[in-house]
């Protein structure tokens, strides 16, 4: 073992009353248990604590340092203890004043403060303890009396100055310049401090100037020693730690510098650890790799990033909640939801059914996103009654009924449309729309799609334009093609976008849902009560309950497996109260308010610009600035202005 290694030795114990746990009884019966009997060991094979002791002492080792107390031996049947492998470098590190055979690493020492009695009684301790070992001393009461001609990269300064008065506290030009130059040149340093851990923050912040002047000034060798009580401190433990700092320690030895250690009141002896924060650690490493956690749904918001192929869930930044929310927005938490955004007049919006928690009453909505939590404006959603009374069949019929007023918003009564591999429900808002308007509606399906509506106009794959021309009818003012896969899509629909003419207007699902969705506003509830006015027309309310819903599924399958081929498959958010959310930076959320205003006092030249773009991409809409000499480009205030920011400059 190396020198300063430390040895953890745990052993059977006997204290002659069977406190042993029985392994006397049970190993005495094997004669290597008694091997130690012609030593004295009658009973047992154990040494004493005093007998490890004084082996361990000629064997290299310091004996017994540390042990719990006889009594735990005594119940347990256990000794414990800690021993540390020495040489006489070591030795000298363990009690530095105990070895003045080895001679002090120290030959010029420079004592700063004393000039109160908080540090007077050191500094003299320290002259005292010291002098028989280094030959030159020299004392300074403070830091603007040094005389730097004596020091060099060779000499050890010790600073008491801040138990007498904080260096931050009151600084003046002279005291910084001062403070400043102590810590330019390489030397080795030893700075005391009072009270970092409780009422003098000014200690922190000389410990925050260290942390900085030991990166920038690379042959300064700094240790930072805060006393909870310097009063109360002999100046030996001052001594000793000033002896190890000073001691240059060969690699063959095991021994930690530490670059800053704490004295409490009861004179124990603390250093300083990082302690892994793992929320913290997991949102800046999640920009280099994909970080899960499981997150409660009831306590935490979270979103839904929907692509081709999967879907991820997100945790959002906590909402800015109010005790009493406003009187004109509601904190909702989403119920059912559609898993793409659908087409609307107003374009394209995500449809939820939400509930407000305290009065479980439900809303309908049109949202730009997925999220399990909402604040809305009450302009913007529509009253829906309790949460019981509609079922997730009905939220996909009204969001058939959504998709078709805005596809047939324009077709006049006579024209020809002609809908391609529609399935249920939106087949029947489609069905409802033609017998609104009176255009004349022809459904067309592939041969081999067994889902499409009766009475379609089946299709064989793969009809040449020819064929097409004979079978589809003319003058044709839309088609809509509601093909679900790529390979449905080439046995027909392809081809027969490909055979309309240019002034045909074509839509597909692609252009009917979509991953995102637009900024909603008040007008979507106008929306809403049309379709709703739409579904209650064509379905009687006694048949809305029985209609067959075509396709439920909750988050948690969603982000296990493949997004559901039907558009109009609705979303659960009440069966899973815990989700693998996937971990992101804060900074790549919205962090600021559209309808907020943010006011900044100066920083209105290039600086306060580069911030403030770092705002408006996250969020912020409306900025007030004020400063004496306001210097921002009009050219930026405009470029924003386009992009619906608005900016005011102030000059005061």
């Amino acid at each position: 073992m190396k020198p300063g290694g430390y040895l953890i030795i745990s052993e059977g114990s006997y204290n002659g009353s069977g406190g042993d746990g029985g392994l006397n009884f049970i190993f005495g019966t094997l004669p290597g248990w008694w091997l130690g009997a012609d030593q004295g060991r009658t009973l047992s094979p154990y040494l004493s604590t005093g007998e490890w002791d004084q082996l361990l002492r000629i064997t290299g080792f310091s004996g017994i340092d540390v042990a719990p107390p006889k009594e735990f031996a005594d119940t347990f049947g256990v000794s414990v203890f800690v021993s540390q492998a020495v040489d006489d470098q070591v030795s000298f590190l363990r009690n530095p004043i105990g070895m003045p055979s080895l001679g002090s690493p120290i030959q010029n020492l420079v004592l700063i403060g004393g000039l109160t009695p908080r540090s007077s009684h050191l500094v003299e301790g320290l002259q005292k303890i010291l002098s028989t070992s280094i030959e030159e001393i020299h004392h300074f009461g403070a830091l603007e009396d040094v005389d730097y001609s004596i020091i060099d990269q060779q000499t050890m300064v010790v600073s008491l100055t801040e138990l007498d008065k904080s260096v931050f506290r009151n600084m003046t030009a002279v005291t910084i310049s001062a403070f400043k130059q102590m810590f330019e040149t390489g030397k080795t340093l030893l700075w005391v401090t009072s009270g970092r851990l409780e009422d003098q923050p000014y200690s922190n912040l000389t410990l925050g100037f260290g942390r900085t002047a030991l990166v920038e000034t690379p042959d300064l060798r700094l240790q930072q020693l805060d006393l909870a009580d310097p009063q109360a401190i002999d100046p030996l433990l001052i001594a000793q730690t000033l002896l190890r700092f000073a001691s240059v320690v060969p690699e063959t030895v095991v021994w930690t510098v530490e670059p800053e250690i704490i004295v409490d009141a009861a004179g124990r002896e603390f250093v300083p650890r990082l302690k892994p924060i793992s929320t913290f650690n997991d949102r800046y490493n999640s920009s280099m790799r994909e970080i899960k956690q499981l997150i409660n749904t009831n306590e935490s918001a979270i979103t839904l990033e929907m692509t081709e192929h999967s879907c991820t869930a997100k945790e959002l930044a906590a909402p800015h909640r109010f005790s009493n929310p406003p009187e004109h927005l509601l904190d909702l938490r989403a119920v059912y939801t559609t898993p793409t955004s659908i087409k609307t007049t107003l374009g394209h919006q995500f449809l939820i059914l939400c509930q407000e928690a305290p009065t479980e009453a439900t809303y309908l909505a049109l949202v730009p996103s997925l999220a399990s939590t909402y604040r809305l404006p009450v302009a913007s959603v529509v009253p829906f009654g309790t949460a019981k009374s509609y079922n997730a069949a009905f939220i996909s019929l009204l969001a058939a009924h959504l998709v078709s007023i805005a596809l047939f918003d324009t077709v006049c009564a006579g024209q020809t449309v002609v809908v391609h591999n529609a399935t249920e429900p939106i087949a029947t808002a489609i069905k409802a729309q033609a017998s609104t308007r009176g255009f004349n509606l022809v459904f067309t399906a592939d041969s081999t799609n067994t889902a499409a509506v009766e009475l379609s106009l089946k299709l064989v794959p793969y009809l040449t334009q020819y064929e097409l021309n004979q079978v589809l009818p003319k003058q044709i003012s839309l088609f809509v093609g509601l093909s679900t896969s790529n390979a449905q899509r080439w046995e027909n629909e392809m081809a027969i976008m490909s055979y309309l003419p240019p002034h045909c207007r074509k839509e597909s699902a692609s252009t009917i849902y979509a991953r995102q969705g637009l900024s909603s506003s008040a007008a979507t509830a106008d929306v809403l009560r049309s379709a709703l006015n739409n579904v209650s027309v064509d379905d009687p309310a006694d048949l809305q309950w029985a209609r067959p819903l075509t396709g439920l599924v909750d988050v948690g399958s969603l982000l296990k497996g493949a997004l559901p081929a039907d558009p109009l498959t609705i979303i659960d958010w009440t069966t899973c109260t815990s989700l693998p959310v996937t971990i992101t930076r804060l900074d790549t959320q919205q962090m600021f308010g559209s309808d907020k205003t943010y006011w900044i006092v100066g920083l209105s030249a290039a600086l306060g610009a580069s911030l403030f773009d770092w705002m408006i991409e996250r969020g912020a809409r409306n900025l007030v600035f004020t400063s004496r000499r306001p210097q921002l480009d009009p050219a930026w205030i405009e470029s924003h202005k386009g992009s619906g920011v608005r900016i005011v400059v102030i000059a005061w």
